[in-house]
């Protein structure tokens, strides 16, 4: 065996792991730095980011965006016969990437309207032969057809972008989106199954629920969805809203860690405590 082969021996398959992330990282550190674009291998795709992304930062010091979560979404696709994943606000698609190295079957559709994002998606999906597995949209979705203000920051807080300025994410610009609902999509690829929905739109998840209504009621996906208290803040609804709609769909609201949430009291006590991703279960 070489050295390689010797330490590789050696050294439990954890640490392994965690050793060969650090030493990719700062290689990919080194033969991005200058450019206003780089790449880095991400759930074994070369992954296309904008410099200086703290999406990206936090991606390489987590290991895995979103562990969690990815994990709990692939998991439930695996039981599924045909998989179906759309992810709403897609970013540069750390979430879906995953999904794909870890669900091979699944068929992801990604809508993403950040024009910066979905540049860099895009060219992950072509360099990576991605195409037949992925649908991606520049456009967003919400509760009406159209056209909306979309507010926009700089390129490290591009993940803060939304209908809405939350002050989340700094100085920010207002451009224009193509909205769609979720309803006129499905009925336009013509009404698929979808077996899995993820929402993470800035404070904007109850609208696309609302406009997504006929799709939830015909094919009740699992919905995991951020609610984010200091999102909603500019928005007409809190997060009481959204926990009424689901129950008045026939869904129940679990934290990511399964904790059942009846009220209104029991979901401001989660927020308070931190807790961002909650998953939208269909009662049985």
């Amino acid at each position: 065996m070489n050295f390689k082969e010797i330490i590789k021996a050696l050294v439990p398959a954890p640490l392994w792991d965690v050793a060969r992330d650090r030493q990719n990282s700062i290689y990919d550190f080194f033969r991005n730095r200058g450019k206003s674009t780089g790449t880095m291998v991400y759930c074994g795709f070369d992954l296309s980011y904008g410099s200086g992304m703290s999406i990206v930062a936090r991606t390489r010091k987590e290991g895995v965006f979103e562990q969690q979560l990815c994990s709990d979404i692939v998991k439930f696709l695996s039981k599924q016969e045909n998989p179906t994943f759309l992810d709403i606000g897609g970013n540069i698609g750390l979430i879906s990437l995953y999904v794909l190295a870890n669900s091979p079957n699944s068929k992801v559709y990604v809508f993403e309207p950040g024009r910066l994002q979905f540049d860099l998606f895009s060219r992950t999906v072509q360099t990576n032969s991605l195409g037949d597995r992925v649908a991606l949209y520049n456009v967003a979705l919400g509760e009406e057809s159209g056209e909306r203000e979309f507010f926009i920051h700089d390129k490290r807080e591009a993940a803060k972008d939304g209908f809405r300025d939350t002050g989340r994410g700094g100085t920010a610009r207002v451009t224009a989106v193509h909205v769609d609902t979720l309803d006129a999509w499905w009925k336009d690829i013509g009404r698929p199954v979808i077996n899995v929905i993820k929402i993470d739109t800035e404070g904007a998840e109850l609208l696309i629920l609302r406009g997504g209504s006929e799709c939830i009621a015909a094919t009740r996906p699992r919905i995991y969805l951020e609610i984010e208290a200091r999102n909603l803040d500019v928005y007409p609804y809190t997060p009481g809203d959204i926990l009424s709609w689901l129950h008045s769909n026939e869904y129940e609201l679990f934290s990511l860690g399964g904790g059942l949430i009846k009220d209104t009291s029991s979901l401001e006590q989660y927020l308070t405590d931190g807790v961002d991703t909650y998953i939208g279960s269909p009662k049985k």
